[in-house]
């Protein structure tokens, strides 16, 4: 005698939603695939020589009158932006004298540049017209 066995129902169900899930993951794939993106790259740095240097020459302005130039001169091989910036090295001689400009630019490999020439000039007749100053230059590499 051969026994009918039933199996429940709740199986059936199950192995139904076990298919209906692997199914629609199998079309779902897809539509997931068209937003995710991947990318690849790659860099590489190049090292530039960096020269640059900067002086101050004596120039005379009129007969008997001295001034100071600044010369800049960029040997990189990369572009520079340069500032001279002139401070006095007592901040009470400040007060004493106009204020000078700062000096600024750009300068590409190679070039060199010269400021026009710059005087102090005192504000009053006090004090014998001289000042220790200090002129900064800093230059900024560009590209």
């Amino acid at each position: 005698m051969k026994k009918d066995l039933k199996r429940p129902a709740a199986l059936h169900i199950a192995a139904v939603l076990f298919c209906l899930v692997l199914v629609t993951a199998h079309f779902t794939a897809g539509m997931y695939a068209r937003y995710v993106t991947r990318a690849k790259g790659s860099d590489s740095a190049q090292a530039a020589r960096f020269s640059v240097m900067a002086t101050q020459n004596k120039a005379e302005i009129v007969a008997g009158e001295d001034g100071y130039q600044i010369t800049v001169k960029n040997d990189s091989t990369v572009s520079v932006s340069y500032e001279a910036v002139i401070q006095f090295d007592n901040s009470a001689d400040a007060d004493r004298f106009e204020s000078v400009p700062a000096f600024t630019g750009t300068l590409e490999p190679g070039q060199e540049t010269t400021s026009n020439p710059f005087v102090l000039v005192l504000k009053d007749a006090d004090g014998t017209g001289t000042a220790p100053f200090t002129v900064t230059v800093t230059f900024t590499q560009i590209n």
